[in-house]
């Protein structure tokens, strides 16, 4: 059996430093490793060039795009590299989630013993050394509301636990399921809900499981800035109206634009400019999920801020 890494990066080599030492740490399992450089200019691409002629995993692959495409064109790239490649399970991680030692030894007793039915093994994420639940979900349609149910933090005893929605850290991808299937990443959707997406993808296809001793640490703030905030409201819509009812995607267009409106009155009443700013990207999130919308926006780009 063999392993495939694909790790995204942009501007981040401090982590990418300690993500690949604790990969080197793992002794054994990996097979191949693709690392996915979104342009960054942090000196990560002299970094690469180095590490990839002292690493000691056999199968190495640097993939530098020629602009930052974000999480979901990198991944997009990634998957597609490995589909070509004689692996047989994809680990798929963040350049910020690091997996304890034994991680690979202890999800490849995992891997052997799961039938051809199973397409996804996934970790447990923790972040500031609580599980953070919101990796792990079920999701499903309760009359016209889209419903994504984080798995609860009393079922992590359990030896394994069916879920059908994951993030794209710390996660296995059964390599023929993509392949065969042609699933990929919504490239154009650049940050945000592309794991989701590909996950509402991948589900039609077989099991997917959590598997709770498997654990990786993922060190992330506890805000994002602003600027996300539109691709996460775009990309849940276009979410929901690629793989639901299309009255399903204007129920929840709905309710997002009503929860708006009601903070914009707050905001103007109190005479938070900067939250109005806020409110307007949110309704231009709406309408380009509405119009199908996709790529970087001319406005909401990286660094923004209200």
């Amino acid at each position: 059996m063999k392993i495939c890494v694909i790790c995204v990066t942009y501007n981040r080599l401090g982590y990418l430093k300690r993500f690949l030492e604790s990969v080197e740490e793992q002794k054994s399992c990996i097979d191949s490793i693709i690392v996915v450089d979104n342009c960054s200019t942090d000196g990560t691409q002299e970094f690469l060039d180095s590490w990839i002629a002292v690493s000691r995993i056999t199968g190495k692959r640097i993939i530098r795009t020629l602009s930052n495409t974000g999480g979901s064109g990198g991944f997009d790239a990634g998957f597609r590299a490995a589909a070509g490649s004689d692996c047989d399970w994809l680990y798929v991680t963040d350049d910020d989630a690091f997996p304890d030692p034994g991680f690979f030894a202890r999800a490849m007793e995992h891997l052997d013993g799961e039938p051809c039915g199973t397409v996804a093994v996934c970790s447990t994420v923790y972040n500031k050394e609580k599980i953070d639940v919101n990796h792990r979900r079920n999701s499903f349609i309760e009359g016209c509301s889209y419903r994504s149910i984080p798995v609860p933090v009393e079922r992590y005893c359990e030896s394994r636990i069916e879920i059908n929605t994951f993030s794209f850290v710390g996660v296995f991808i059964r390599k023929s399921a993509i392949s065969v299937n042609s699933i990929y990443p919504e490239k154009d959707y650049f940050i945000w809900y592309d794991d989701s997406e590909f996950s509402s993808s991948l589900s039609k296809f077989g099991k997917m499981y959590l598997c709770p001793d498997l654990v990786v640490h993922h060190d992330v703030p506890p805000s994002s800035p602003g600027w996300k905030k539109y691709y996460g409201t775009r990309n849940r819509l276009l979410m929901i109206g690629k793989h639901y009812d299309r009255k399903v995607f204007l129920h929840e267009a709905r309710e997002v634009l009503r929860k708006n409106r009601k903070s914009f009155l707050k905001n103007l009443l109190k005479g938070r400019l900067n939250r109005l700013k806020i409110n307007l990207m949110v309704s231009t999130a709406v309408r380009d999920a509405y119009r199908n919308r996709k790529g970087i926006h001319r406005k909401y780009r990286p660094g923004w801020k209200a």
